[in-house]
């Protein structure tokens, strides 16, 4: 028999119809269900291993379930929930005893599969943190810190170390309540003044962390004090006693030409601004008196008058009415140069003029000030004493004169009152003896706004090892309390250009004078 044999084509379409056929009974089979049995997976983020201030703790949940139950429970207390891919929860080291914390995490999916972790966390209740740079050189300088409560008890104090930070912590009875923080420097030996100075802060923070001067040195209107290493011995012949004085820089005639020029290895050495000023305030008749001179090359040593530069022009300024009656008593301003913005925004500055007058009008109704084209921009700093034991302080741009801000200060049987625009008060107490040579106490006490307050220096509790060594200079810790006080205190209202946190940047240097712009109206309570 024949074999037969059948076209190509239809060999093809009775594939195609199989392969129909196949695909139609796969679509039809029953569908295999896969159980979820993979639990949720917690990822722990960057957990610290010791918490010693208010700090946010995240923990990210993974899984292939749309909805997550997730709790976070601390030392057996559920603290946190979330349905979400993260929990977070924030732990404050007062809300919680010393020692260790167990945290754990339980996160539940939707086919009941479930993952725990636990985790432990060092708890320390800090109280303060001081950078060891924001302190004075211990070679000439004993540091210590104190910290008390607010009805001024001590807590406790530190002697400074060299390189070592000063950190303070509390125990399980020590609360959230704000502390005042202090900062007593005395001279060692190797200083040859006898100048003690405590520095406090009232209503501080628990858990302050202070930057350091590095840190500060990065933020606005902060004005660092470089310190003066280097030196170019100038001789200067001129018609008056010429100096100069600035950012990172100082130098006075010691003799009939010698100048001697301290200035900072941190600062440009190619612009020092020497002044050749009468001893007088500059009057129409006397501004040809007023020479300068830019030095840009401190290879060149010698200066003659004839180096020295006319101003281009003079700003005759005005003395305001609230200060003429009184100017006779105690005026004192100072003129400073900046050459462009930037320089004045990090305080680079120029000292052009410095006049005051104590017991005699000689200004008259005003003075003038030099203009002097290498400079843009110009500051002034005015003391003044306005009458009833007032003074006005102030630092401002440019030379017209910007009234103070409204504000009252009063002082009776004891007791300040306060009201008005301004930002924080501040209080000073100072103690001299001058056997033997001059030696001071000097105590500064920042505290915030408030309507009435009681001279604080009083309640404040000083340790005994500081107290020796205060009153083994023949100087009193704190004010007399009978007759007139004894030892001078004056209260102060300060508003800043920039509204400022004074405790950001305690233990610096002039604190508050840290603003490009700042007003003060001061009251001597006692002499």
């Amino acid at each position: 028999m024949m074999k037969r044999i059948y076209p190509i084509y239809v060999v093809f379409f009775t594939f195609f119809l199989l392969l129909v056929y196949s695909c139609e009974n796969d679509e039809k089979s029953p569908e295999i269900e896969t159980k979820d049995e993979e639990a949720p997976l917690v990822i722990v983020q960057n957990l610290p291993e010791i918490i010693e201030v208010e700090t946010e703790i995240k923990f990210q949940i993974s899984d292939d379930s749309s909805i997550v139950d997730t709790e976070l429970i601390v030392n057996g207390q559920k603290a946190a929930t979330s349905t979400t891919n993260e929990i977070s929860f924030i732990i404050n080291p007062f809300d919680y005893p010393t020692g260790n914390l167990n945290i754990e995490i339980i996160a539940i999916d939707g086919s009941e599969n479930e993952t725990r972790v636990n985790e432990q966390i060092e708890m320390k209740r800090l109280l303060i943190s001081v950078p060891h740079s924001n302190l004075k050189d211990n070679y000439y300088y004993d540091n210590y810190v104190m910290i008390h409560s607010l009805d001024g008890k001590l807590i406790d104090y530190q002697n400074y170390t060299s390189g070592q930070d000063i950190i303070f912590y509390g125990d399980d009875e020590t609360t959230k309540e704000n502390i005042i923080a202090s900062l007593f420097t005395s001279p060692t030996e190797k200083n040859s003044n006898n100048n003690f100075a405590i520095q406090t802060f009232d209503e501080v923070p628990v858990g302050t962390i202070l930057a350091s001067q590095s840190e500060l040195q990065l933020e606005d209107n902060y004005e660092y004090f470089p310190d003066r290493n280097q030196n170019a011995n100038l001789s200067v012949i001129s018609d008056h006693l010429a100096s100069a004085n600035g950012y990172g820089y100082q130098g006075y005639i010691t003799n009939t030409t010698d100048l001697p020029l301290r200035y900072s290895s941190d600062i440009a050495n190619d612009f020092f601004l020497m002044i050749n000023v009468p001893t007088n305030p500059i009057s129409a008749n006397t501004q040809e008196d007023y020479s300068y001179l830019i030095i840009t090359d401190l290879e060149k040593t010698s200066y003659e008058q004839s180096d020295f530069l006319t101003p281009s022009s003079f700003y005759e300024v005005e003395i305001p009415d609230e200060f003429k009656t009184h100017i006779a008593d105690n005026y004192h301003c100072t003129i400073r140069g900046f050459r462009n913005e930037q320089d004045y925004q990090n305080g680079i500055y120029h000292n052009m003029l410095q006049i005051g007058s104590a017991g005699a009008n000689i200004y008259s109704d005003g003075f003038y000030i030099p203009i002097i084209e290498e400079f843009e921009i110009y500051e002034k700093y005015i003391r003044a004493y306005i009458g009833n034991y007032y003074s006005v302080i102030t630092r401002q741009k440019g030379l017209s004169y910007k009234p103070m801000p409204e504000m009252n200060l009063t002082y009776d049987n004891q007791q300040i009152t306060t009201s008005g625009n301004y930002d924080h008060i501040l209080l000073r107490y100072a103690d001299y003896n001058f056997e033997d040579g001059l030696k001071a106490l000097k105590w500064s006490y920042y505290t915030k706004p408030v309507s009435n307050l009681n001279i604080p220096f009083y309640d404040i509790e000083i340790p005994t090892e500081i107290q020796k060594k205060i009153e083994m200079q023949g100087l009193r810790v704190k004010p007399e309390t009978t007759g007139d006080f004894g030892p001078g205190i004056n209260a102060s209202l300060i508003k800043l250009g920039t509204k400022r946190d004074y405790t950001k940047r305690m233990f610096q240097q002039n604190n508050h004078f840290n603003d490009r712009e700042w007003y003060e109206l001061q009251l001597t309570l006692t002499f």
